[in-house]
């Protein structure tokens, strides 16, 4: 798949991705667990979109540094911005350079290829302690194009989760077709 062909059609419609998702509450609600109410964190949102939780972070905690990661800067959010095409290693690569102290990637996982999956949850591990993930079960297609290349269950997800995380919280919603987990590095990476 071309993504970036893909996504930038899809961001071409004002529609697509446009409204409020109950993964950013989640993401919003781990990330005060996390940090106590404290808001000078670092935070990587990969697969940032329009940027709605983006401006719920900064909203939530003003002192915060973000980078949004993406294909393309979709979001007009003034932030830290890292070019990035999740199926490319070099790609991955080069987010590592950094840590943060919390990392979220909600609706991204369930548009990428089997073939490179496992590479994007372990570069996940790499870059932040503290994950939030958010992973759609469901079809999603657009121009005649199925946006949701890996459609599985929750026991599938966590064979590739648990490699690298300790699964801290999890929740399923909309009859298993939506999963949102909070997970820790494992210590022993």
């Amino acid at each position: 798949m071309d993504y970036l062909q893909t996504y930038s059609s899809a961001f071409s419609n004002k529609t697509y991705s446009s409204e409020h998702h109950i993964q950013y509450d989640f993401a919003i609600d781990c990330i005060k667990k996390i940090h106590n109410h404290l808001d000078t964190f670092t935070c990587i949102d990969i697969g940032s979109g329009r940027g709605h939780l983006i401006k719920m972070v900064k909203n939530c905690f003003p002192n915060s540094t973000i980078t949004s990661v993406d294909l393309e800067k979709f979001n007009n959010e003034n932030v830290n911005f890292k070019k990035c095409d999740l199926s490319n290693a070099d790609d991955r690569n080069n987010l590592i350079d950094n840590s943060y102290n919390v990392l979220c990637c909600t609706d991204v996982f369930e548009h990428l290829d089997k073939s490179f999956i496992e590479d994007v949850i372990k570069m996940c591990s790499v870059l932040s302690k503290n994950c939030v993930l958010a992973i759609a079960t469901h079809s999603d297609i657009m121009n005649g194009i199925e946006l949701h290349t890996i459609q599985e269950n929750d026991k599938w997800w966590e064979l590739y989760l648990t490699k690298y995380f300790v699964i801290e919280k999890k929740e399923i919603r909309y009859n298993g077709t939506l999963y949102m987990y909070f997970c820790t590095k494992k210590t022993n990476l």
